[in-house]
């Protein structure tokens, strides 16, 4: 199996909570989740919340060093119930390239962020 076969690059999010909009027949609901991964083309996340294949969510990232909150617009491709959360695959739609060029612009700042923290790690520990 190619590891490469996605459109844009993926860098994981640590987890890290942030807000989303899921919008179920006719009905808004505001929630916490946490970010598994990122990319220009979509975000694997945790959910407390059941959501379904082709539901409309709206991703609420904070703010980052240098980086503005953003809104993602996108559907549910994918669901999985783990433990008492849910696995969900978020494919963006409707993005602007002003927008996709902010979230590569995040995920490149992710990637180094965590480059530098590991880095400081294993030189920090030999």
């Amino acid at each position: 199996m190619d590891d490469n076969r996605r459109s844009f690059f993926r860098v994981s999010m640590r987890l890290a909570e942030a807000r989303a909009t899921g919008i179920s027949e006719g009905r808004a609901s505001r929630f916490i989740i946490r970010l598994i991964d990122l990319s220009a083309g979509g975000s694997l996340i945790l959910s407390p919340r059941s959501l379904k294949v082709s539901d409309a969510v709206r991703l609420h990232l904070p703010s980052a060093p240098g980086h503005d909150a953003i809104d993602l617009p996108g559907r549910i491709v994918r669901t999985e119930l783990i433990g008492k959360e849910w696995r969900v695959a978020v494919q963006f739609t409707s993005l602007s390239d002003a927008d996709r060029d902010r979230i590569v612009r995040r995920v490149m700042y992710e990637e180094l962020r965590q480059g530098v923290v590991a880095a400081g790690v294993s030189s920090s520990s030999g």
